[in-house]
C-alpha cells in the first residue's frame, strides 16, 4: 500500500472538530483531510468550492444559498443529506459545544435544507465575513461521538498522542479525484533541532516546515525540492495588561522602547544591518522610569521552539542591561499556547511571545487577535474603538471603505500598544524529489491530495 509520510511542526491538542482546542494551525491540516467544510481556501487564499460546489450571496449579504453535492456519505456510513449538513452547522454554534464558531458564525439566524441539493443560510444582518470563515476552520462531521467522520479524501485511523497521526483513503469520498496515496503517516518534530535530525534520515515525503539550517545544505538539497511559503505569520511580544505594571497603555509603550527589534532580529535571525526598527530603538529609559521593576522580576513566557526561546533570551538581556530583572518561562509546544489566552487558564506572566498565524482576512484578524474578546487577544486590553472598528470591519468586508476602516483599526492598536512584532515568519516546505504534484498553500494547509510519484 502506497504511504505518504510527513513531517509535521507541532502536534494537536485535538482532533474533536469545531471546538476550541481544535481551533489551531496544527489540528488544522488534518481535519481539512478528514472532515472538510461548504467551502475551503485555495493555494492563494482564495474562497473555492468544497462541499458546496457553488454557492451565491444576496446584495444585502444576509442570505446565501449553497448547492452541494448530491448522494454524499459521511467515512462512517451515514447519509450526508443537506439536513444533516444543516445538522452539523447549528451544531457547530451551540454555545456548549466550547466552539469558537458560536461567535464567528454569531450572525447565522437560520439554516435549513431547501431540497436534495440546496442549503440556505439567513443571518440577522450584513454578514460579508461569513464564505471566510466557513471556508477556513469549520468542518461538517456526523452526528456522531467518533470524530473527525466527515466527508474528506481521508479518515482518521490512529493517532498515538506524542508520536503520530494516521490517516486512511476514505471510499466513501466523492468531492475530488481520489488521492494518489492510500495512507498518511504524519510524525511531529516542535524543535528545530528535531525536525533538521528526521529531515536529514530522507525518509519524509514532505516536511511541513524546513529548519533555516538545511536551506543551503546541498546533501540535503539533493534529495528534496524547497518550496517557499508567504504565510504573513507574525510573531510578537505581547503585554499582560491584567497586571499592574502593564496596565496603562504609557507603560507598555515605555517597555516596547527598551527592546531594540532591530539588534533582535540580528542576533537571533542573522539579518544584516538596515533593517527598520519596530519600535525605533533602545530609549535610555531606566526601571525606575518604566514603572515596570517595581513588583519583581518580569515574567517572560515563550514556546521552547527555535528561533522563539532566542527571541526570549534576547529580550530578557536587553531589558537587563536596561535595568530590568527578567525570569524567562519556557514551554513545550503543545500545550504551550493554552498557558497564555484568557478563558483558558490563569497564567503567571507578564510578557509573552506570541505567534500570529495567517489569517485568510483582515476582518479575521481584527476579531480574533485584536477584539476585547477576541479568543486570541491575550493581553486583556479592552478598547470600545477597536472593538466598534472590528465590527464595522465584520459587516463591511469587500466594501471600498473596508481597507481603510483596517488602517484606522491598526492605528488604534498601535496607539494602545497591544503588541510589538518582532518579525515576520518566512518559511520553506521541502518534498521529497521523489513526489509530482506538489505546492506550497499561503495559509499552510497540506495540498497532499495532489500528490503522486
Amino acid at each position: 500500500m502506497s504511504t505518504l509520510k510527513v513531517l509535521a511542526n507541532h502536534e494537536m491538542l485535538s482532533l474533536q472538530p469545531n471546538e476550541s482546542f481544535s481551533d489551531s494551525s496544527a489540528a488544522t491540516p488534518v481535519l481539512k483531510l478528514t472532515c472538510p467544510g461548504l467551502l475551503d481556501l485555495g493555494s492563494s487564499g482564495e474562497i473555492v468550492p468544497s462541499i458546496a460546489r457553488s454557492w451565491s450571496a444576496s446584495p444585502e449579504w444576509d442570505d446565501f444559498r449553497f448547492h452541494v453535492h448530491r448522494d454524499l456519505t459521511f467515512s462512517n456510513g451515514q447519509a450526508a443529506t443537506t439536513e444533516a449538513i444543516a445538522d452539523s452547522i447549528r451544531r457547530s454554534l451551540d454555545p456548549r459545544r466550547n466552539s469558537l464558531h458560536a461567535r464567528d458564525l454569531g450572525a447565522i439566524d437560520t439554516v435549513r435544507a431547501v431540497s436534495a441539493d440546496e442549503l440556505r443560510i439567513r443571518t440577522d444582518g450584513p454578514a460579508p465575513m461569513l464564505p471566510w470563515y466557513l471556508a477556513w476552520r469549520h468542518y461538517v462531521v456526523a452526528d456522531t461521538e467518533l470524530q473527525p467522520t466527515g466527508l474528506g479524501p481521508y479518515r482518521l485511523v490512529e493517532w498515538i498522542r506524542g508520536d503520530s497521526v494516521r490517516l486512511r483513503r476514505n471510499p466513501a469520498y466523492r468531492l475530488g479525484p481520489m488521492p494518489y496515496f492510500e495512507n498518511i503517516h504524519v510524525e511531529f518534530a516542535p524543535t528545530s533541532e528535531l525536525r533538521r535530525d528526521k529531515a536529514l534520515t530522507g525518509e519524509f515525503d514532505f516536511i511541513e516546515t524546513l529548519p533555516p539550517a538545511l536551506l543551503d545544505d546541498d546533501r540535503f538539497r539533493r534529495d528534496y525540492t524547497i518550496m517557499p511559503v508567504a504565510s504573513g505569520s507574525r510573531t510578537v511580544l505581547t503585554y499582560n495588561a491584567r497586571k499592574s505594571r502593564f496596565r496603562s497603555a504609557e507603560q507598555r509603550k515605555r517597555l516596547a522602547r527598551m527592546v531594540d527589534v532591530h539588534e533582535l532580529r540580528r542576533r537571533v535571525l542573522g539579518e544584516a544591518a538596515g533593517l527598520s526598527r519596530t519600535p525605533s530603538g533602545i530609549s535610555g529609559e531606566r526601571a525606575e522610569s518604566s514603572g515596570a521593576g517595581e513588583c519583581g522580576p518580569i515574567r517572560l513566557a515563550a514556546p521552547n521552539i527555535s528561533p522563539v526561546h532566542e527571541a526570549a533570551h534576547e529580550i530578557a538581556r536587553q531589558l537587563e542591561a536596561q535595568g530590568l530583572a527578567v525570569s524567562v518561562a519556557l514551554y513545550d509546544d503543545p500545550p504551550w499556547w493554552p498557558l497564555v489566552y484568557p478563558g483558558l487558564s490563569a497564567p503567571e506572566w507578564d510578557l509573552a511571545i506570541q505567534s500570529m498565524p495567517a489569517r485568510p482576512h483582515p476582518a479575521v484578524t481584527l476579531r480574533r487577535e485584536y477584539h476585547s474578546d477576541g479568543p486570541f487577544n491575550a493581553t486583556g486590553i479592552r478598547n470600545p474603538a477597536l472593538d466598534e472598528l472590528a465590527d464595522s470591519l465584520d459587516a463591511r468586508a469587500g466594501e471600498p471603505e473596508a481597507d481603510e476602516i483596517y488602517r484606522q483599526a491598526m492605528a488604534v492598536a498601535d496607539e494602545a500598544c497591544m503588541y510589538t512584532e518582532l518579525y515576520r515568519s518566512h518559511h520553506s516546505i521541502a518534498t521529497s524529489k521523489r513526489i509530482k504534484g506538489a505546492g506550497p498553500h499561503s495559509m499552510s494547509f497540506w495540498n497532499v491530495t495532489t500528490f503522486y510519484r
